[in-house]
């Protein structure tokens, strides 16, 4: 709801990702899940309906439905984000064709600096 992205918006507007961003058409309840479900748990594998309840939990917002899958029954697993287990061999192998075929560049913007 409106009153939802509201609250949303003042909890999570000056947030890294939010710094400075008008509130615009943004779907701020939509950050706030990913500030506290994805962000703040690198590496550590969440259900959106988790994070959601996190959120909701948190007071974040009242919504219980909001929901960012189509077909959340289907997709929504965690074990869906969990890596093969690669061989070492195979490892190695992705490495030099990654070292091999793949130029990384670091760039920083001013504003994130």
């Amino acid at each position: 709801s409106s009153s939802d992205n509201d609250q949303c918006y003042n909890l999570n507007h000056g947030s890294f990702m939010g710094q400075n961003v008008p509130k615009g058409e943004r779907n701020w309840c939509w950050v706030d899940v990913k500030r506290r479900g994805c962000h703040s748990r690198l590496g550590f594998r969440e259900t959106w309906e988790g994070m959601n309840n996190d959120a909701i939990s948190a007071g974040s917002y009242s919504q219980t439905t909001f929901q960012p899958l189509l077909n959340p029954w289907l997709c929504d697993k965690i074990e869906l984000g969990s890596p093969p287990p690669w061989s070492p061999q195979e490892w190695v192998a992705a490495s030099d064709w990654f070292n091999k075929n793949v130029n990384v560049y670091v760039l920083n913007l001013k504003d994130n600096v």
